[in-house]
């Protein structure tokens, strides 16, 4: 059974996350509050639903960095769970969760001209990977977000892996070291074709991952 932490950042396009992992065959998750991420443990004011990011990375396989509102800068204990998690498990990051990716390697973010919300685009893949498998250039997504990965500031230890068609901006990243991925568009919204091959994508990488190791 691969375990799975779903870190809810208070977007409504977590529960469809959620939902495609429901359909899938050997895997359990968890949903995670950001706000119950905390420092540590031993805290007198712990709530039993409380865990610390170095527990969350002893305790799954992967862990899903939800969509939110807001930046990177105001969910600052993602950046410290994607760092413990380096070696240790794997991760996917959705929006919100790719800006955070590619803020804690050193990436700045742009504000986009026009927001995109319920955008309808085309995915144009610039790097193949094992998490695009099935994925074909073309193919549909669903944007939802005013703020970008700055391509020019991305770091080398990440990769472009898409692009949206419409106006360049970066859709999909890895790390070229540890088995991070991160897409900007929503694959779980309606609007994007290839929904669950992404989730199900990264659950084989989870799982291949986590046997070698």
């Amino acid at each position: 059974m691969t375990k799975i932490a779903v870190i809810n950042c208070y977007d409504s396009f977590v529960f469809n996350l959620i939902e495609l992992l429901r359909h899938e065959k050997e895997v359990a998750y968890q949903v995670i509050n950001y706000n119950n991420m905390i420092i540590a443990s031993s805290c007198h004011s712990a709530m039993k639903e409380d865990i610390t990011p170095k527990e969350l990375v002893q305790q799954f396989d992967g862990i899903l960095l939800s969509p939110g509102p807001a930046t990177p800068e105001d969910f600052p204990l993602l950046s410290t769970l994607i760092r413990l998690a380096e070696g240790e498990t794997t991760l996917l990051g959705v929006c919100l969760g790719m800006q955070a990716l590619a803020h804690t390697y050193g990436a700045s973010l742009q504000q986009l001209d026009s927001p995109c919300h319920g955008f309808e685009d085309t995915l144009i893949i610039e790097k193949q990977s094992p998490f695009l498998e099935g994925i074909t250039t073309e193919d549909r997504i669903g944007r939802y977000h005013s703020w970008a990965v700055d391509r020019k500031t991305l770091p080398p230890s990440l990769q472009i892996l898409a692009t949206a068609q419409s106006d360049q901006a970066t859709m999909a990243i890895r790390h070229k070291k540890f088995p991070f991925y991160g897409v900007q568009f929503h694959p779980e919204s309606f609007i994007s074709t290839q929904s669950a091959t992404y989730i199900r994508n990264w659950l084989r990488i989870t799982q291949e991952y986590n046997k070698v190791r």
